[in-house]
């Protein structure tokens, strides 16, 4: 069987993570896998990718000439972009060739009932109800983003698929040393820590807000913010307005967050909208629990238990996350140590041989005709 993977122009984060580690576990199975990007970007994408270059008209065109050539099984359009091009792209092949194709699309951010309220967006939800129809399904990648779908679009094909993991690669990196710069600074104290691209949506700043109340009740605190991005500079001032310098690292970019990972006590979660966060899973995989808040639009129930691998807030409930975090800071270290072991076991769900033999079941059963 032959599956492209149709995916935006790489930059860093997870979601490139998430494409490479479903790559290789297709082609782990046996499967001919070829990334088709639209251009090239910061994350190197393997060997054999190919990049359309141009804008959405010349990618259409240049997608319908792929298809025609390599005439794979399975198309798989990563995010609403690519999805579209590949509606527009489907519309102008050979009929006998569009019935070969499956044709699937995956969705990854719960965002899309809020730019679609409203009568003045009926026209683009009809038009985006047709271009989802035209797949033979849509994957969603958490409960979150399907329920979305399903309510903003009233789509019904739409099968929820989770992201996939190399937890054993999570868990050899882990074990990696710490920076000797660092090591001071996790020494002898409790240890919180966020892995973020730093911008509006994260809302790192409500994270830093809680941690300053939190060091007002226990000064053995300190937190390490892991990532950068736009709002680095606005954070820097909110540590220095709230005089909690000596207490809070950041580390910068790096390929390696799960050392620190690792080697912290609790992971605080605060982002505003995810559809999935890649990060809780990568620390229940290396025993950190997870305390995270959670509204419709960044939902973690299907991966915390509250008491088990951490614990839900209501999202924006700064003084339930402020009682949480100090709740598993001060378990015992018995109690904490049953509780890094339930995490791990939590994260089993999401390896990549599950997941990808799920993704494998699926478009195997939709195999033998496309629609028209």
């Amino acid at each position: 069987m032959k599956v492209i993977i149709y995916v935006p122009t790489p930059s860093t984060g997870g979601h490139y993570t998430s494409v490479i580690t479903l790559y290789e576990g297709l082609k782990q199975e046996g499967l001919e896998v070829k990334i088709v990007a639209n251009k090239r970007g910061e994350t190197p994408l393997p060997e054999g990718t190919i990049y359309l270059n141009g804008g959405d008209p010349v990618r259409v065109m240049k997608i319908a000439k792929i298809l025609n050539s390599e005439k794979p099984s399975v198309v798989v359009a990563d995010m609403l972009g690519q999805i579209v091009n590949l509606f527009f792209a489907r519309s102008i092949l050979p009929r006998s060739l569009r019935k070969k194709i499956k044709f699937f699309g995956i969705m990854r951010n719960p965002i899309y009932r809020l730019k679609l309220k409203g009568l003045k967006k009926a026209p683009y939800r009809a038009f985006l109800r047709k271009v989802f129809s035209s797949l033979d399904a849509t994957l969603a990648v958490s409960p979150t983003v399907e329920r979305d779908l399903k309510e903003a679009l009233n789509l019904d094909n739409i099968h929820v698929i989770y992201e996939p993991f190399d937890l054993e690669k999570i868990s050899d990196l882990s074990k990696e040393p710490l920076d000797p710069k660092y090591e001071e600074f996790f020494k002898d104290h409790k240890i919180l820590i966020n892995v973020a691209r730093f911008s509006p949506e994260k809302r790192l700043d409500l994270l830093l807000e809680a941690f300053a109340q939190i060091k007002r009740i226990r000064d053995d605190v300190r937190i390490v913010l892991v990532g950068g991005g736009r709002e680095e500079e606005k954070l820097r001032k909110i540590v220095r307005d709230l005089h909690i310098e000596r207490d809070v690292l950041f580390t910068g970019k790096t390929p390696n967050p799960y050392k620190y990972i690792s080697r912290s006590d609790l992971f605080v979660l605060t982002s505003k909208t995810e559809g999935f966060g890649r990060v809780v899973v990568e620390s229940l995989c290396v025993g950190t629990p997870v305390v995270a808040f959670a509204n419709e639009f960044a939902d973690y129930s299907f991966l915390i238990k509250d008491g088990e691998n951490g614990f839900i807030v209501p999202y924006g409930d700064m003084q339930g996350l402020i009682e949480k975090i100090l709740h598993i800071l001060n378990l015992s270290e018995e109690s904490i140590k049953k509780m890094r072991e339930r995490c791990k076991i939590s994260a089993k769900a999401f390896s990549k041989e599950k997941v990808v033999k799920e993704f494998l079941k699926l478009i195997s059963s939709n195999i033998g005709g496309g629609k028209e």
